[in-house]
């Protein structure tokens, strides 16, 4: 029952941040602030559908790296050297 229990979890961390991002995405704002926003609903702090633990902690992680990786394919070299050392302070 209590692997059932971490895939429920999962199953409401997508739903929900499907659903925000649909929403985010129709009022013209960025999606991954709407993903955001539905992990912290879902999440301890608010509605509490999600637990903290191991899962929790693993999917975290893997939404900075996957965020990261997003802003490192968005980024230019040539916009930082345009910038000048501002950009690596």
């Amino acid at each position: 029952m209590h692997g059932a229990g971490h895939i429920l979890e999962v199953f409401y961390l997508i739903l929900a941040a499907q659903v925000m991002a649909f929403l985010f995405k129709r009022l013209n704002q960025p999606v991954v602030i709407g993903e955001v926003l539905a992990g912290i609903l879902v999440g301890p702090a608010l509605l509490g559908w999600v637990h903290e633990g191991e899962i929790l902690e693993f999917i975290a992680e893997l939404g900075a790296i996957f965020l990261l990786f997003m802003v490192g394919l968005e980024t230019r070299l040539k916009d930082i050297l345009a910038v000048g050392k501002e950009a690596f302070l």
